[in-house]
């Protein structure tokens, strides 16, 4: 299964918030584990690329700067690397291998999601769809021809 690093926590919101029961259940929460893997291992090297990019007061602390609306933010040393950075960090693969130990996980997720019987309109139809395309890419494998 492939996502790209900017959908993670979106796709992990999506299934924890489906109403599941017993093996479905499960297996959602088998999977948001591995989901939550691949977001921590993002965040990390988002973390690597905060300290290669944001100036530094004296005491090694991240300099702030005030943003619209009351917000802050950081310094940086290069807005437009930064920017390119991070943006090919969240477009980068996050993979779920599809190996026999996985496969029925899987396969049982991508079932519920594809059946979930819900209603979808605007951008959440459109996050949907994109789900969809991503768990009908999952394919059972085919029983292995008798010999």
């Amino acid at each position: 299964m492939k996502l790209f690093n900017y959908e993670l926590e979106a796709f992990t919101t999506f299934l924890y918030d489906l109403k599941l029961v017993d093996r479905q259940s499960r297996m959602r929460t088998r999977l948001t584990h591995l989901l939550a893997e691949k977001i921590k291992q993002f965040e990390s090297e988002y973390n690597l690329l905060l300290e290669a990019y944001v100036e530094k007061d004296a005491d090694g602390e991240f300099v702030q700067v005030e943003l619209e609306e009351g917000k802050t933010g950081y310094q940086l040393t290069d807005p437009a690397a930064f920017q390119r950075a991070t943006q090919e960090l969240g477009e980068e693969a996050a993979i779920i291998e599809e190996n026999e130990e996985r496969m029925p996980m899987l396969l049982v997720v991508r079932d519920a999601v594809l059946n979930c019987g819900l209603a979808f309109e605007g951008a959440e139809a459109v996050q949907y769809e994109r789900w969809c395309t991503v768990l009908e890419a999952i394919q059972a494998p085919s029983p292995a021809a008798d010999v």
